[in-house]
């Protein structure tokens, strides 16, 4: 399971900050999405998004997202171990 942590919850509202990827076989990659809508009247953009460890590249958006706007941070998982 992979999640997200989230320091300003206030105006985005995620569909999930936790993904089940379920088992994972050595080697393997697993491309990830979160997905969030800007709930504010305002613009947001989002300043560092990072992974917990080297297996995870996380890749966030760097334009400003507009008020009901949706976009994504992606992450890509790259297992080491078998689990």
């Amino acid at each position: 399971m992979l999640g997200i942590a989230v320091a300003a919850v206030n105006p985005i509202e995620w569909k999930s900050t936790i993904l089940d990827i379920g088992e994972v076989k050595s080697g393997e990659v697993q491309n990830l999405e979160f997905e969030f809508t800007n709930k504010s009247d305002q613009s947001v953009t989002i300043l560092e998004a990072k992974g917990s460890c080297g297996c995870t590249n996380v890749v966030h958006p760097k334009a400003e997202i507009a008020p009901g706007e949706t976009a994504s941070i992606s992450a890509q998982f790259k297992s080491s171990k078998a689990g």
